[in-house]
């Protein structure tokens, strides 16, 4: 095999080669067979492994009442609004970038996702300190939302809920590692009202974001979130 290197592509020549014989009396005819053939490669090339990439994702089974089977439930979270750039185990944030979660199911469903509480923790456990907490009752908290610290993309409409918030440290951490934990139901549009009512008028219309209709709740949690403080 012949090959070389034209500083652009890598050029491999080679060839097949046949011999037949035919026996006739005391003759013999011979057929001969070749045939070059060569292979041309980048001699850049760039290789994507999927599975090479650790995102950040969690995902839990939950199974439904009365035997209606069950649903997977996926969190994950990306440094841009159109979803495109996952945060991964290698990537660090530095404060205030704001990055997205997205809570939603995997099959198709008529439930509708709702995040009733999600709040922060510096270690794993959904319950350690210390913890900080941006929505309750299915709202954004209120300093939060006014400073733009966060935002409620959508909650409770369909299928995926959605938030962004402002990445932050903890005190006297400027490198510090963030676990995000949602309490999550699964709501189903046709029986109540799934999107929560947020305002002035959030504490009468509440009533109707109820736990007396809802599935039970679903805890997630995903991380960690690598943030460094910017200097």
């Amino acid at each position: 095999m012949a090959h070389e290197d034209n500083g652009t592509h890598l050029i491999f020549q080679n060839a097949l080669h046949s011999e037949h014989s035919q026996h006739i009396g005391i003759i013999v005819r011979t057929t001969e067979t070749v045939v070059d053939f060569g292979c041309v490669f980048p001699a850049n090339l760039v290789v994507s492994i999927e599975s090479g990439i650790n995102v950040i994702s969690t995902s839990v089974e939950v199974v439904l009442a009365e035997k209606r089977g069950s649903v997977t439930l996926k969190m994950d979270a990306y440094e841009d609004e159109l979803f495109e750039t996952p945060i991964t185990v290698d990537s660090v944030l530095f404060t205030p970038a704001p990055f997205y979660v997205r809570v939603w199911l995997h099959e198709n469903s008529n439930f509708a996702v709702q995040l009733d509480r999600c709040w922060a923790t510096a270690a794993q456990a959904a319950d350690s300190s210390p913890s900080f907490e941006f929505i309750t009752d299915g709202c954004g908290v209120s300093e939060q939302i006014e400073e733009d610290e966060m935002e409620i993309i959508s909650n409770g409409v369909n299928q995926i809920s959605i938030f962004r918030i402002n990445s932050f440290t903890w005190t006297d951490l400027p490198d510090s590692t963030i676990h995000l934990h949602c309490d999550i139901k699964l709501c189903d549009p046709i029986e109540e009202d799934c999107e929560p009512s947020c305002g002035p008028s959030a504490r009468r219309r509440r009533d109707t974001y109820s736990d007396d209709s809802t599935e039970h709740t679903h805890r997630m949690s995903s991380g960690p979130i690598y943030v460094q403080r910017h200097l």
